[in-house]
């Protein structure tokens, strides 16, 4: 692994927070109903917007419990480990299904404070970067270590893209097979409480978003 990779790795809480703060400092959207004089097309587009944020939210937060189910412990250091091939669960889905989880909860963010703004594409962008190139560095890391296992996972399995192999009907019947290959190690209680810490940045980080559309919008 390059020392670039090594380096984005270890320091990817902080150039989390630096996103969040980054998004914490730009203008935010006024709710729905503070938008004085603008059309209801427009009303309407931001409530669709606020919706599907919501929605993103509720599916990332499932998607990274489930996860948790399956995979135990993850690494939360500055270097990676892993015990075990995990490749079952939502890892028979997608390959990096935590990573998802966070570009689904970032995005929602997004969404949520920016609106329709012209910021917009260049967070989802920012985003969107920057959780393919820690997969790609995770995927390096397991090819190194498990070798043609991970070869023969990575050929039926996407990095990020969940739906990619459930529109093959060809492949449905063994990724259902592989989802449920094994149980998961943790209940879902069990997975909700190992990441409490997240669950209280996410609260008051989203405490902040909130607070500065109703005072300083």
């Amino acid at each position: 692994m390059s020392k670039s990779s090594q380096l984005l790795y270890r320091f990817r809480g902080f150039i989390l927070g630096a996103f969040a703060l980054a998004l914490l400092v730009t203008p935010a959207a006024p709710f729905p109903w503070d938008l004085a004089g603008s059309t209801i097309q427009h009303k309407h587009f931001v409530i669709a917007c606020d919706i599907f944020a919501v929605v993103l939210f509720l599916a990332g937060i499932v998607l990274r419990i489930k996860s948790r189910q399956y995979i135990g412990e993850h690494t939360r250091g500055s270097t990676h480990q892993a015990d075990a091939l995990v490749t079952w669960g939502p890892y028979a889905l997608m390959r990096h299904p935590l990573y998802y989880s966070n570009i689904c909860i970032a995005v929602a963010f997004i969404f949520i404070h920016l609106g329709p703004s012209r910021l917009l594409p260049i967070f989802l962008l920012a985003v969107g970067l920057f959780e393919s190139a820690l997969s790609r560095i995770e995927d390096h890391f397991l090819h190194e270590k498990f070798g043609e296992e991970w070869v023969l996972w990575a050929k039926e399995v996407p990095a990020l893209n969940l739906g990619l192999n459930l529109l093959s009907k060809r492949k449905r019947a063994k990724i259902m097979s592989n989802f449920f290959a094994k149980k998961p190690v943790r209940t879902v209680w069990q997975s909700f409480c190992a990441d409490r810490s997240t669950w209280a940045w996410l609260m008051f980080y989203n405490l902040l978003l909130v607070l500065k559309k109703i005072y300083l919008v």
